[in-house]
């Protein structure tokens, strides 16, 4: 009698040791934990606050204006700094928008607009604002857009929202002569700021 032909492959891989276990365990030292029992809350919230600030001329002389990271008078500024004991200002866009879109000889025909970090002196000349910050070229009947943003040890630091100051200035706007009460433009202020300590 001829017998059955067993055509089942033999697997050539090691068998499994059930009775040991090959995976050691990592010593406790590894694995306790050090954290805290409950998860702090994120006590703090970041907002964008809308200002805004027309741009005229009461005298023929060079226009000159400065402005800083202090958001108090952003059109929301009370509806955050009653709910939140501090804030800073991480970043700030500045929007100019010409009220006369051409050149007329009652508008001063150059200028200087310049991101500044800093307790920056006003300019009194062209020259001096050319140096100050990082210049650019003013047109007041061409718009411009500028960011400024957080960079420095004391614009980092939190500001108590009761007595709201600023901690550095930002831009620095210098045109040549105009003529008295000339209307030209506005620029829209965008404050991101971040408050912490929510009032109880």
């Amino acid at each position: 009698m001829v017998g059955k032909r067993n055509n089942k492959r033999r697997s050539t891989r090691p068998k499994r040791n059930r009775g040991i276990l090959t995976r050691m365990a990592p010593p406790p030292s590894t694995i306790s934990y050090k954290g805290p029992i409950s998860v702090a809350p994120q006590d703090e919230i970041s907002v964008t606050l809308y200002d805004s600030f027309d741009v005229s001329f009461s005298s023929s002389a060079a226009i000159v204006l400065k402005f800083d990271n202090n958001p108090s008078s952003a059109r929301n500024w009370t509806e955050y700094s009653t709910a939140w004991n501090h804030y800073r200002v991480l970043g700030i866009r500045y929007r100019y928008y010409p009220s006369q879109p051409v050149n007329t000889s009652n508008n001063p025909l150059f200028g200087v607009q310049s991101i500044v970090h800093g307790t920056a002196a006003s300019p009194a000349s062209l020259a001096q604002a050319m140096s100050t910050g990082v210049a650019r070229p003013f047109q007041p009947y061409k718009a411009f857009t500028r960011n400024w943003r957080m960079q420095e040890i004391a614009e980092a630091a939190y500001v108590a929202t009761s007595a709201p100051a600023s901690t550095s200035n930002t831009l620095v706007i210098y045109g040549s002569q105009a003529g008295t009460g000339v209307d030209v433009g506005t620029v829209m202020i965008e404050y991101l700021v971040q408050f912490k300590t929510h009032t109880l």
